[in-house]
């Protein structure tokens, strides 16, 4: 699918597939993916640089403990509005995953078995967050982003500090630390 004009993938399954790298990296005219890859172990820079990316959802159904490579997964797809992405029990570094999305509003990640630093920096227009990670939340992590109005947190190892500072919208939040 590399370099393609493709629209959309729509709920496309390739149940098989382990490695993914690349799968449509530079697709200028892709604007939603709903995939499912229940035998991926290398998604690196599968949606990378797809300017017109919109909606991103990814469930990878992989076995329990089994690693699975999402370096850059999303990098450069800088239209995200949606992300929906599901690991189940896979481990997963999800270190700078979600980054630099300016127009991102929602954002639901599920990794149980995430390793690595929180995966989410410079998003600023996020309005609603459901994130299930092992990793820590720096202090300050949504500090002053004043469009989110519905935060769930969960199984963040250690409390932090001013999580969710300044954030003046903010109107249902669940966090279990």
């Amino acid at each position: 699918f590399r370099n393609t004009k493709i629209g959309s993938f729509s709920k496309l399954q390739l149940p098989a597939l382990q490695e993914a790298k690349g799968l449509a990296i530079n697709c200028s005219k892709l604007r939603t993916v709903n995939i499912d890859l229940p035998a991926a172990k290398n998604l690196q820079a599968a949606f990378a640089n797809c300017p017109e990316l919109k909606d991103f959802t990814l469930n990878t159904l992989s076995t329990y403990n089994s690693n699975i490579n999402i370096t850059n997964i999303i990098t450069g797809s800088s239209s995200l509005v949606n992300v929906n992405m599901n690991f189940y029990s896979a481990i997963v570094d999800v270190t700078g995953l979600i980054n630099n999305l300016p127009k991102l509003e929602t954002l639901t990640l599920q990794a149980k078995n995430a390793t690595g630093t929180w995966p989410v920096t410079n998003c600023d227009k996020l309005k609603k967050v459901d994130i299930n990670v092992g990793t820590i939340a720096p202090n300050n992590a949504f500090e002053g982003h004043s469009n989110l109005e519905d935060a769930t947190i969960l199984t963040v190892s250690t409390a932090t500090r001013n999580l969710f500072k300044n954030c003046s919208n903010l109107k249902t939040l669940w966090c279990k630390i």
